[in-house]
């Protein structure tokens, strides 16, 4: 089966990009070709690493 992809990016300064990880955001079909939106998983930086884990965070 066809397919086309298209890449997006998410901006956060909060969670940087793996652009090594990407998954599908969306996947859809029209005529035979099936179409992927694509886009990078977000990592949490070390400062969101910290506070999840009940740290202090300086900024």
């Amino acid at each position: 089966m066809p397919y086309e992809v298209e890449h997006t990016t998410a901006r956060s300064r909060f969670f940087p990009r793996d652009e090594e990880d990407p998954y599908v955001v969306r996947a859809r079909e029209r005529d035979g070709v099936v179409y992927l939106l694509v886009n990078a998983n977000l990592k949490k930086s070390e400062s969101v690493t910290r506070m999840l884990q009940g740290g202090e965070v300086q900024e």
